[in-house]
């Protein structure tokens, strides 16, 4: 289990450090930085709740317990030692995979070494004509017009500052940024591109950080289009 799970971080790009007991795994958190210690309950020496117990009178690091046998009663038990969470053994990769993204998404990038893709949506969206914007929205198409230009003169700045999202790697402004331009392009009836900005939302929600390169660019065609 422990050389799954080394090599689960490892793969998602995560550096890993190893001991070999309780005694070791307090040392070490007084050495170095961690973001999150995996703390095996049965160790030699002095054991997981024993040890963070110890690690809560000087660190608040979040803390999963690693468990083979869960029993009832186990979980208040970890929390009472100071644990902030628990994993049961075997492994399972999408709940290791959802703790990561819980305590470390806002630090470190959850990745695959290989970046893949993120699909583009295909555009089975027809141009709403400006009439009918206008008409489901109850407007004159002057201020329509005015919507639209209003539209046009924030999205280059609005696309900036998603792009500065995706170069930080930070999952939660690629969310609220995509939200944004997702709401405004709706309004106005540009579905394609709307469409594009909540497959990125949703992505930066699942901390996803890298492997937008398509969608920005299909966005950015999309938004000349809109420009004329």
């Amino acid at each position: 289990n422990q050389m799954l799970i080394q090599l689960l971080l490892e793969e998602y790009g995560i550096e890993v450090d190893i001991v070999e007991n309780g005694e070791e795994a307090i040392e070490k958190v007084k050495e170095k930085d961690y973001n999150l210690v995996f703390m095996d309950i049965n160790m030699p020496v002095m054991g997981g709740v024993e040890a963070t117990k110890k690690i809560r009178e000087f660190s608040n690091i979040p803390i999963v317990a690693l468990t083979a046998n869960a029993i009832v009663g186990d979980r208040e038990r970890f929390l009472n030692a100071g644990m902030d969470n628990y994993l049961t053994k075997p492994i399972d990769v999408k709940k290791l995979k959802d703790i990561l993204i819980q305590y470390l998404n806002s630090k470190i990038a959850v990745r695959r070494k290989e970046i893949e893709m993120i699909p583009v949506p295909e555009n089975n969206f027809p141009e709403v004509p400006k009439s009918e914007v206008a008409k489901e929205l109850g407007l004159p198409e002057m201020f329509v017009d005015k919507l639209i230009q209003k539209f046009v003169d924030s999205i280059d700045e609005n696309m900036k500052q998603l792009e500065e999202a995706i170069s930080a790697k930070d999952g939660e402004a690629i969310k609220n940024q995509a939200h944004k331009i997702k709401g405004s392009s709706a309004n106005l009836r540009f579905n394609y591109l709307a469409e594009i900005m909540k497959t990125i939302e949703y992505s930066g929600k699942d901390g996803i950080v890298e492997g937008y390169e398509d969608l920005i660019a299909t966005a950015k065609r999309e938004i000349e289009k809109i420009k004329g």
